[in-house]
């Protein structure tokens, strides 16, 4: 019982004597601050270059036509002097000239190696300082009117009230505020976020970051791992691997490299796309072109949808014009209506058809291993060129009262049929191994 009392006592004690030294040392930490404040002169229609680290960067509005500064410096460890000390070896670094000015923060310091809870900061005149914990610079600078604003920040954020000119941010790690922007924007931000009201044209390079941008012009951006949520264009260029896009109508070109992606877009006017391992929805489009594999397709209505190549690839069309495969392997199409021509040639592809419109004047299909589910209305007038080989070809023979000619031979067929002597809508089907089912619509 003495031994256990004993060893009781001790670790009591011990454990006294941790907590105190712990507290003593929590304790014993001094947090410093002061404020430099500087007046950046006329910068009315110039230029301003900011260069941030390691605190918040807020851009507000001048009352008059210069620029004002005024960045809270804070820093908290051991010891008070030492801590003074280098808060006040922290300056503000200008160059430039009066109208295109340059300012850099915290440029003194040249490494800051953190080991077991001690830390080491080393200036680049040599100055060492030991036992400094924090450092936050929080920057404001209210400008005027300026013709471009860069900025840069990392590990902290960036907020901008509005700004009437061009704008260029670099931020790393940090989450970038904008209000409207009314000439361009250009943002390359990595693993970071961004919330941008309305811009002119807009630049966007984004590694693992999310952004949310309303309305812009020109929009082009090139892009790994983001996210990103964007308002109406003009125009839309876009480089992309492994993102989810969503974006509302564009209302002029759109050209899409897309790498294992998720898009949703509105209604678009001219698109031209390079998918892979890519699902796509989206509206209406007046002209739609490209290469696919690997994905899903789906899209409202098209003037025209037009592929160079597709392979296992799904395709949905809710109405199309013109539609036109020149080269469909191991995939599927269906088309909710089809109003004036279907150019096809497939191998291992699937098409399918639930209505045809009055306009519609010519099917050509070339297919191999297919299924071909397509309606023929009454009130049109046709002619059949058909030789398919290991296939079937069903039709109503009553659409072709004017002529026809069918030979069935040696697993082959022949049709050669019209509906009048002067057939408006042409069918040329050429099959191996395919099925085709020209239903009456």
């Amino acid at each position: 019982m003495l031994n256990h009392t004993k060893i009781a006592y001790t670790n009591r004690w011990c454990l006294f004597a941790g907590l105190l030294f712990f507290s003593s040392t929590v304790w014993s930490q001094s947090t410093l601050s002061r404020t430099i404040e500087q007046d950046l002169g006329d910068l009315q229609n110039g230029s301003l270059t900011v260069e941030h680290h390691r605190g918040e960067l807020h851009i507000r509005q001048s009352a008059d036509a210069h620029a004002h500064l005024s960045m809270e410096i804070s820093a908290r460890g051991h010891d008070e002097d030492e801590v003074n000390r280098f808060i006040e070896s922290i300056t503000i670094e200008r160059s430039g000239s009066e109208k295109d000015l340059k300012i850099k923060t915290a440029d003194q310091i040249a490494s800051w190696q953190i080991n077991m809870g001690s830390s080491k900061i080393k200036l680049k005149d040599g100055t060492v300082f030991k036992g400094i914990k924090e450092l936050e610079l929080n920057l404001v600078i209210e400008v005027p009117e300026l013709a471009t604003l860069r900025l840069a920040n990392k590990y902290d954020d960036i907020h901008i009230g509005g700004f009437m000119g061009d704008l260029y941010v670099k931020l790393y790690t940090g989450e970038l505020y904008a209000k409207d922007i009314s000439k361009s924007l250009n943002l390359d931000l990595k693993y970071g976020s961004a919330e941008v009201g309305n811009v002119g044209d807009a630049a966007l390079v984004l590694y693992e970051s999310e952004l949310e941008m309303k309305d812009a012009a020109k929009v082009t951006i090139d892009s790994k791992y983001s996210q990103y949520n964007i308002g109406g264009a003009t125009s839309l260029s876009l480089v992309s691997y492994e993102d989810e896009i969503i974006t509302k109508n564009v209302s002029g070109d759109v050209q899409l490299d897309v790498k294992y992606g998720d898009l949703e877009m509105g209604s678009l006017g001219t698109v031209a796309v390079t998918f892979y391992e890519t699902d796509f929805t989206a509206g209406q489009s007046q002209k739609f072109t490209g290469n696919m594999k690997y994905g899903k397709v789906s899209l409202e209505s098209a003037d025209l949808f037009q592929l160079a190549s597709n392979y296992e690839t799904d395709i949905e069309l809710g109405r199309v014009a013109q539609l036109v495969l020149q080269e469909s392997k191991y995939g599927s199409v269906e088309v909710g209506q089809l109003n004036q021509s279907a150019d096809v040639t497939a191998y291992e592809t699937s098409l399918e058809v639930d209505q045809v419109g009055d306009q519609f004047r010519s099917l050509k299909v070339d297919s191999k291993y297919e299924y071909i589910d397509f309606p023929l209305p009454a009130n049109l007038s046709y002619s059949l060129d058909a030789e398919l080989k290991y296939g079937e070809l069903e039709y109503a023979e009553s659409l072709f009262a004017h002529k026809h000619s069918r030979v069935e031979k040696n697993s082959a067929v022949t049709v050669s049929a019209a509906s009048s002597d002067a057939p408006t809508t042409t069918l040329i089907i050429r099959g191996y191994e395919t099925n085709v089912d020209l239903r009456a619509q």
